[in-house]
């Protein structure tokens, strides 16, 4: 978990520290939501659409939270400045995913970043299930922490000794995934499915796949992309592409195949990969390939 004193963070965030008798003052830990906080964490007041962070910010100093930051135009520093550490920014959104970014550089952990129009949790879930059988310094990103609010949030709660890790990153409008590609800095990015989603900000399957396949663009040809072999719209925008794809189907050839085995006695999916007959314990047909996916990652 990231754990800053109050000087370091306005020097990370470009930001000034209102009080210097905070500077050595330390936070371990992020929120966003008035609700949530803890006392050992730093508050970032976030100014969007519908709601201003600012506002709750006399509900937060109640709890005691452990600082603040704000954006300059916040009108109530004077009140809080002496309650309570404060940082001001220009964007305090900015500044947090800038914070994200540092943290993850300082980790040697190796991501597996899973993005496709379904089956991001539940597969993220099982690859976070596989690993974890092998080590405890395991990952995952909670709940559907994908975007650009919650990916910061999700690599703050890391533990700095993680060796894997296992995030999902979810897209509504064009240049999103780059921006959350520079937060993640994946190591494995697995692809699972497009589908007919954000078409109203995207327009097309095929301005969908060229988004999630940003993600793979964004990391260099060393690194690792797998690929759902039977999804026409990925394949296509793969064959665009001038780097090598490890992928997995059931339909198509691909480096790991399955074959559907049918449905237990228990009443559960089952397949065959690698000679062996699995029962996936999850209900639905489309489960399988989750599970193929996972096992094509951890491979």
């Amino acid at each position: 978990m990231i754990s800053r004193d109050f000087n370091t963070l306005a020097l990370e965030v470009n930001g000034k520290l209102l009080n210097n008798e905070f500077a050595t003052a330390v936070f371990s830990g992020v929120a966003i939501d008035s609700r949530v906080v803890r006392g050992e964490q730093l508050f970032v007041a976030i100014e969007g659409e519908n709601d201003d962070g600012h506002r709750y910010i006399g509900n937060v100093v109640q709890k005691n939270c452990a600082g603040l930051l704000v954006n300059n135009n916040f009108t109530g520093t004077d009140e809080f400045k002496n309650r309570v550490a404060m940082v001001a920014v220009d964007d305090s959104h900015r500044a947090m995913i800038t914070l994200a970014q540092n943290y993850r550089d300082e980790s040697d952990t190796k991501l597996i970043a899973v993005t496709g129009s379904n089956g991001k949790t539940t597969t993220k879930e099982i690859i976070y299930s596989f690993i974890r059988n092998k080590t405890n310094k395991t990952y995952r990103s909670p709940g559907n922490y994908n975007n650009l609010f919650g990916l910061p949030l999700a690599i703050f709660d890391m533990p700095s000794d993680t060796e894997y890790a296992v995030f999902e990153l979810g897209i509504s409008v064009a240049g999103e995934m780059r921006q959350l590609a520079r937060i993640a800095q994946p190591e494995v990015v697995l692809m699972t499915n497009i589908g007919p989603t954000h078409l109203e900000t995207l327009g097309s399957m095929e301005n969908v796949a060229e988004e999630k396949f940003s993600l793979a663009d964004a990391i260099g040809p060393e690194k690792i992309v797998i690929l759902n072999a039977d999804d026409p719209t990925l394949m296509q925008a793969a064959a665009r592409r001038k780097r090598d794809f490890v992928t997995y189907g059931f339909g198509q050839s691909a480096d790991y195949m399955a074959k559907k085995a049918g449905i237990s006695t228990s009443g559960f999916p089952q397949i065959t990969i690698d000679g062996k007959t699995i029962e996936i314990k999850l209900f639905g047909e489309h489960q399988v390939y989750n599970v193929l996916a996972a096992y094509a990652t951890c491979r």
